[in-house]
């Protein structure tokens, strides 16, 4: 039923006047104010656009916040998992050293379980000889800039000391105070046990060379003994015939000659069967022996022998004589004088001993301890150049130390860092050094070209490139490699002490070349020593940018 017209119109103000709200009283006449109305009218419609906009918003930053905050729990939990399989031992402290929280390594290192460490003092681990030093370094270090870094003996639960090396940082707080210790252990007991071992077997191979060496003297001093008392017994014709016997027996040439012409009178029958040449020879040919002397050895020998009769005094030297089927002998050479009634040079008595076995024990313990003595040299270096990464925890200078200490191990001045990341096939250049940048940049588009890096990942062992042009394998590698104006290329893998890939290191060179045997050892040891500071690095900086974001 359609309204009446005037009652239509009623409503129709009622209406208006409810949306408008009570009007303010005027002087004037009231009249219609179409202007105000559509105003109104307008800012009705507009309102719920804008609320319904501002919900949106709303909406959206809500939805941001949750994948910020799902993120930010991922990464954590990332973090939390670095820190519990880090291959080095990881402590969290307060200012007095009460342990607050404890990864699995060093849980391990200490043979205490992961829940039973915190609320620990860390002092009590400590042996009770380093206690005191340990105290005093801890009570001082809330006061250090930096980090500071020292040995210690810690003791684990049933199980003997072991040597560590600390690493402590301070942890500030918002308001820039000490609020906390972080603990970097590394045990470093199999690097003292091998310097204690390379120390006693260097002694032992002293004091074998020693004992060795009066052993031959005393040999020596017996034989001459009974020269001396064959020389004396000789003018008894009754006894002559025996000592001749005698010496003639003894394992060693025995020699007179004339001490004005040189020219031998006797010679031993022991020195055919060690020379070679009858003793008729030595007695015919005065320049015999000059003549089979060692051509090092020929000047320095015959001087000898000048001075000995220059000077006129007993004299003891070491030689080799080339035999007659040219094997060389070494001697020891022990030569006395008679002299005269007027003290002039009459006779001289020698004797000969071979010493080639000695010489033969002495070069293979030359040999060992040059051997041993490198190692040693090795193995300081390496602590050395340990200690230099060691120094910062900034992943920046860190590489640039490891590939300074690499390119300088090899002899080489070009060289590259990569970074692996777990599920990528891919391996970029984090560092580099002496390589061009269109080098670098042609490195990072390379696609199918497979380079020793890949090589050395997928085998997780050294690779040797000994010459890029010539090895098939490479060959598509081949035009990047001249653009960074290399032929070889020694690549080796980061691989923690816990079997963690971090990466790889390549040294590269400007011609064919294969690294010595020797510097692929010192290399293995360097990155493994490497690849746990990267490591440790990579996790430092990962907590630091999660400390900074929240």
């Amino acid at each position: 039923m359609t309204p009446e017209p005037h009652l239509q119109r009623h409503t129709d103000l009622h209406e208006l006047s409810r949306c408008e709200g009570p009007r303010p009283i005027s002087e004037g006449p009231v009249g219609p104010q179409p202007v105000a109305t559509a105003e109104r009218s307008e800012a009705l419609h507009t309102t719920p656009e804008a609320l319904h906009v501002a919900v949106e918003h709303q909406d959206q930053l809500h939805r941001e916040l949750r994948a910020s905050r799902i993120a930010i729990e991922a990464e954590r939990r990332r973090f939390r998992e670095l820190f519990e399989f880090a291959p080095d031992g990881y402590l969290v402290t307060d200012l007095f050293g009460v342990i607050r929280e404890a990864n699995q390594s060093a849980a391990g290192l200490l043979n205490i379980p992961q829940p039973f460490l915190p609320g620990k003092p860390l002092a009590l681990l400590v042996v009770d000889a380093d206690r005191p030093a340990f105290r005093n370094r801890l009570n001082s270090l809330h006061q250090a800039t930096g980090f500071a870094e020292f040995d210690v003996r810690l003791r684990p639960r049933r199980r003997a000391p072991l040597d560590v090396s600390i690493r402590v940082s301070v942890v500030y707080d918002t308001f820039g105070r000490p609020s906390a210790l972080r603990w970097a252990i590394r045990d470093i007991s199999a690097r003292r046990r091998a310097e204690e071992e390379v120390r006693a077997l260097n002694a032992t191979l002293e004091s074998r060379v020693a004992e060795r060496t009066e052993q031959l003297k005393a040999e020596l001093q017996a034989v001459e003994r009974l020269l001396i008392k064959a020389h004396d017994a000789s003018e008894a014709e009754a006894e002559g015939r025996l000592f001749e016997d005698l010496v003639q027996m003894v394992d060693a040439i025995v020699w007179k000659a004339d001490a004005a012409t040189g020219r031998y009178t006797f010679v031993s029958r022991r020195a055919e069967e060690l020379l070679g040449f009858p003793a008729d020879r030595w007695l015919d040919d005065p320049q015999l022996w000059a003549d089979r002397l060692h051509l090092e050895d020929r000047e320095w020998a015959i001087g000898q022998r000048q001075r000995l009769l220059a000077e006129g005094r007993s004299q003891e030297s070491e030689y080799r004589l080339v035999t007659a089927d040219g094997r060389t002998v070494w001697f020891r050479e022990s030569v006395r004088i008679l002299k005269d009634d007027e003290g002039r040079p009459r006779e001289l008595y020698g004797l000969m001993v071979n010493i080639s076995r000695r010489k033969k024990v002495e070069r293979q313990l030359y040999a060992a301890k040059s051997e041993l003595a490198t190692q040693l040299d090795d193995m300081t270096y390496l602590y050395e150049l340990g200690q230099r990464l060691s120094e910062c925890l900034d992943l920046g200078p860190i590489l640039q130390e490891v590939l300074a200490a690499a390119t300088a191990l090899l002899g080489t001045d070009q060289g590259a860092v990569r970074f692996h990341e777990p599920g990528s096939d891919t391996h970029e250049i984090v560092a580099s050094v002496g390589l061009p940048e269109e080098f670098l940049q042609a490195d990072s588009r390379r696609a199918e070209a497979a380079s020793a890096c890949d090589t050395a990942v997928a085998t997780r062992a050294p690779v040797v490139v000994e010459d890029i042009e010539l090895d098939p394998e490479y060959a598509t590698y081949a035009p990047i490699a001249r653009l960074g104006g290399f032929r070889g290329a020694f690549c080796h893998p980061l691989i923690t002490a816990g079997g963690e890939l971090v990466g790889t290191l390549t040294a590269f060179f400007r011609e064919p070349h294969r690294p010595s045997p020797r510097q692929v050892r010192l290399v293995g040891l360097y990155t493994q020593q490497a690849a746990n500071i990267i490591f440790n690095s990579r996790l430092h900086e990962a907590f630091e940018g999660s400390d900074r974001r929240e």
